[in-house]
């Protein structure tokens, strides 16, 4: 990732667009645009994944603002809170 990414993807607006397209079909989003709010889609799509995988996972990171998460492989891969 480049450098600006976590400055980047933390702003307030890119985290209300995550948050309210939380449910969106993310390839329909890929599909539509190359850059969301100044911010390349597939980081944005990234992140409203790994947000789908920690509202089970890791309620903790999904209830906090401005979390960056990690690929989706990583999500996967990692223990639940419950289990940790």
């Amino acid at each position: 990732m480049p450098l600006d990414f976590f400055e980047r993807i933390v702003r307030d607006e890119i985290q209300d667009f995550i948050m309210a397209n939380e449910l969106a079909d993310v390839q329909k989003l890929l599909l539509k645009k190359n850059i969301t709010l100044g911010v390349p889609t597939v980081w944005v799509a990234q992140q409203i994944l790994g947000r789908r995988k920690a509202k089970t996972k890791l309620p903790h990171w999904y209830n906090t603002h401005r979390i960056v998460y990690p690929p989706s492989l990583n999500l996967e891969q990692c223990s639940s809170e419950a289990t940790a």
